[in-house]
């Protein structure tokens, strides 16, 4: 069997457009907000399920709900 020697890769580098660079920076806002979203989420909700369900951590009804949103 023999070796065919690999060629070096092209340092052919196409720029991006003005369109892309929107859509990636659109993309990383996104997921920055997504991001603080999952991270905020357990701040806000037990407080707000606390409040509005008249629930407490230790019961029951409270794991429950707890459960569906982390």
């Amino acid at each position: 069997m023999t070796r065919e020697p690999v060629s070096a890769p092209s340092r052919d580098v196409i720029p991006l457009t003005p369109i892309q660079r929107v859509v990636c920076a659109v993309a990383c806002l996104t997921f920055a907000f997504d991001l603080y979203e999952i991270l905020m989420l357990p701040l806000i909700v037990q407080p707000a399920v606390t409040t509005l369900e008249n629930l407490r951590p230790e019961m029951p009804e409270f794991i429950f709900v707890w459960g569906y949103c982390s």
